[in-house]
């Protein structure tokens, strides 16, 4: 590391009260702001970051706003950064503030963030490898002639992000894939002493005018660790203009660990805020074995080959346990995995697989239909993971396990039991529901409202009835 460089600027000490750590307000110019502060931002593929994703058009607007009157137009907002330990110095004398910019090599900036992400964990990254065959239509539809493919599932997001940066400390420079470059470009900015918090746009809005300098107001808040940086954003976010859920869980489930996050869940609770079921979207998106793996959109935009929304995943996840706690509590009521009171993370990990050996069955049952339902540039391709689609089809099987709920308990199967036991009964329940009921096209567009719910219901009852004798004879196929 080479000889740090260092900003200073004359600032006031703000304390909200007697017993409140103090913040600062300065003013420096866009540019030099980010200099020493980082915008974390969520690149293609890559989630990770506690910022909104960028807004290309706002930042836009904000530039054009400061060029149409340089005399009238200003934008007096603050923008709020956090500043990491030991790198903000305030002389009361003087009443100056001094910046420490550490100077990192590329290697050292890996190196730099990937201890401070151990230390952080606490604890050695487990990878556990799980593997399942692939079927013979699986086979057969993509190409794959191998016996077997690895499943590898993490216990915390961010031991993905580590294992990558050792990945990238081991490969020569010219062998690095898009996907190391996104890693790479996030670190340049977290290496940074500080982090903005708020104000993003308009601080990369007002970097982006060449004409003149334009100077911030900026509010410092000094020696934040990152779990602390991530409780002032839900902060400011819920407390001011909030972000949307989808963003909130997706900041939360890729900013801190699994122990991070218990040490400021009754913080969250005391300022009002709602972290429930934070994180279980971002995992169906990313464990290995989540049938759902690479589906989940989580822009604001139509994206190929991630066919479902992000809040349409997070609720399918949150009802399959809500039913089960309420409608079917017979099922679960003496699974001790299922109600582990003693260790809540262990019960949420089960519950988990228990939901993902659920669609497992699905996507084992009609294969070739779930992969083509990654092409979501046709309506037709993606029928079945549709909103409605999804959600109806979760409700009709467990209504039809709980019909046989009677036949289980003779016999002594108990779908809970296991992912795989899951699994097993669910491909039994519809191994005759005909996988022509989600390649027809459906002529009835309108469906996510009470009549369309009520009419697809009906049709997935009828083709389930019908079993091989499935015909498209209903108004859902008729229009």
């Amino acid at each position: 590391m080479t000889t740090p460089k260092t900003f200073e600027y004359p600032a006031i000490e703000i304390k909200q009260n007697n017993s409140a750590k103090p913040f600062y307000m300065l003013s420096c110019s866009a540019k030099t702001l980010l200099q020493w502060s980082g915008v974390p931002r969520k690149e293609k593929e890559f989630y990770v970051g506690y910022q909104r994703t960028l807004n290309e058009g706002r930042l836009n607007e904000i530039k054009n706003f400061f060029l149409h009157n340089e005399k009238t137009n200003v934008i007096p907002t603050t923008i709020l950064v956090a500043m990491k330990e030991n790198t903000f110095s305030f002389a009361e004398a003087s009443q100056k503030c001094t910046i420490t910019l550490p100077e990192y090599s590329e290697e050292e900036k890996l190196s730099y963030v990937l201890k401070e992400l151990e230390d952080r964990l606490g604890r050695e990254p487990t990878n556990k490898p799980q593997y399942r065959p692939l079927s013979a239509e699986e086979k057969e539809f993509s190409g794959d002639t191998s016996d077997i493919f690895e499943n590898q599932k993490f216990d915390s997001y961010i031991v993905q992000i580590i294992l990558r940066i050792k990945a990238i400390l081991k490969k020569r420079k010219g062998d690095l894939d898009q996907d190391d470059k996104n890693l790479i470009n996030y670190i340049n900015d977290y290496v940074k002493p500080g982090l903005i918090l708020d104000g993003q746009h308009r601080a990369l809005g007002a970097k982006s005018v060449e004409d003149f300098q334009v100077n911030l107001p900026v509010i410092v808040m000094p020696d934040l660790s990152p779990v602390e940086q991530v409780f002032h954003f839900f902060i400011v976010n819920n407390k001011a203009k909030p972000l949307n859920k989808t963003e909130l869980r997706q900041v939360l489930s890729t900013s801190i660990t699994d122990n991070e996050f218990e040490t400021l869940k009754e913080r969250f609770i005391q300022s009002g805020i709602k972290t429930t079921d934070y994180y279980f979207s971002t995992r169906m998106d990313n464990d290995e074995d989540s049938p759902f793996k690479d589906l989940i959109n989580f822009s604001q935009k139509k994206q190929i080959g991630k066919p479902i929304k992000e809040s349409v995943a997070n609720d399918l996840c949150v009802q399959f346990f809500k039913k089960l706690n309420t409608d079917y509590n017979d099922f679960i009521e003496k699974n001790q995995n299922w109600n582990n009171s003693n260790d809540g993370k262990k019960q949420d990990e089960f519950r988990l697989s228990i939901f993902y050996g659920f669609w497992e069955g699905v996507r084992g049952t009609y294969p070739n239909t779930w992969v083509k339902g990654s092409d979501n540039t046709k309506d037709i391709n993606w029928q079945i993971f549709m909103k409605i689609s999804l959600t109806s089809l979760q409700t009709f099987i467990l209504r039809q396990m709980w019909i046989q709920f009677g036949m289980y308990e003779k016999l002594r199967i108990d779908p809970f039991s296991t992912p795989t036991k899951m699994t097993e009964c669910v491909k039994d329940i519809i191994k005759d529901l005909s996988k022509n009921f989600f390649i027809k096209e459906w002529k009835v567009k309108s469906l996510n409202h009470d009549a369309g719910r009520k009419l697809f219901e009906e049709s997935l009852t009828s083709a389930f009835n019908k079993k091989e004798k499935f015909q498209a004879k209903t108004k859902l196929f008729k229009g």
